[in-house]
């Protein structure tokens, strides 16, 4: 059986995002947006976009993102 692939999701202003409430899901009680997504909307590779949160976690409030648990993403692979 193949694995889900693990997604980080972003959480944050959604003014960004309109006209795309497709790519908004709540999980956990939050609205947010999967990194693939907002890459996508940003027009970069998602691994540019993780790298660039990465060197820049000091601008980002602290739940500003976490990672998907397996069951999650593929709740969330399923329903997309």
């Amino acid at each position: 059986m193949v694995e889900p692939k693990k997604r980080v999701v972003l959480m944050g202003s959604t003014e960004l995002i309109v006209g795309r409430a497709s790519k908004i899901y709540s999980v956990r009680n939050s609205r947010v947006v999967l990194s693939d997504d907002l890459a996508e909307l940003f027009g970069v590779g998602t691994k540019i976009l993780l790298q660039a949160v990465r060197r820049n976690l000091g601008r980002f409030p602290d739940d500003f993102q976490f990672s998907l648990a397996n069951h999650e993403s593929t709740i969330l692979s399923t329903n997309a």
